[in-house]
């Protein structure tokens, strides 16, 4: 958000209307790059580890068992629209 109003306050008043729309493109595009970036990497190190430690890794196992059902089903799904 902070990205975004700052692009659409800068371009309005550097160019009238159309700099504010495209100061919240450059803002959103901007907001959405810091987001993949720097905001969620920080956040997989920070809960990443916790997932990892866990003693009995219940929560891995279910998903790759999550991870096969998917993969069944989408298999299952495909032999389905070959049949006549």
């Amino acid at each position: 958000m902070v990205f975004i109003a700052f692009g659409a306050t800068q371009g309005r008043a550097m160019f009238g209307t159309a700099g504010a729309v495209l100061g919240v493109a450059i803002g959103a595009g901007a907001s959405i790059w810091c987001f993949f970036r720097a905001v969620l990497p920080w956040r997989v190190r920070r809960l990443l580890p916790s997932v990892i430690a866990q003693a009995d890794n219940t929560t891995l196992e279910e998903v790759r068992k999550a991870d096969d059902r998917v993969k069944r089903m989408g298999d299952a799904y495909k032999k389905q629209d070959r049949l006549p």
